[in-house]
């Protein structure tokens, strides 16, 4: 096997490895929460303020309101808990 084929084999390898290490870490920060619907064991899906939230563990992105971004599973997390509380905010200042 040529030099390059190894390389190639070797960074499958390592991507195949960083996706199962970041899908294990999904799984344990979000396992107490009963919010996101699994279609698969790479696409999870929850509604954020409305508007449905799409996550994907292996890669670390999510989709919401046609923004794609990336980041650690904490990183999501905060951006949920922030963008209800602005949605909260947001009603609060809006019944009065």
């Amino acid at each position: 096997m040529g030099d390059m084929a190894e390389d190639f084999a070797m960074l499958k390898e390592y991507n195949r490895e960083r996706r199962e290490s970041n899908y294990q870490w999904a799984e344990r920060v979000f396992a107490g929460e009963s919010g996101f619907i699994r279609h698969t064991d790479w696409h999870w899906a929850t509604i954020l303020c409305g508007d449905k939230l799409d996550y994907w563990p292996s890669s670390s992105r999510w989709r919401w309101r046609n923004k794609t971004s990336r980041g650690t599973p904490k990183d999501l997390q905060r951006f949920m808990l922030n963008r209800q509380r602005e949605e909260d905010e947001d009603n609060a200042y809006k019944s009065q």
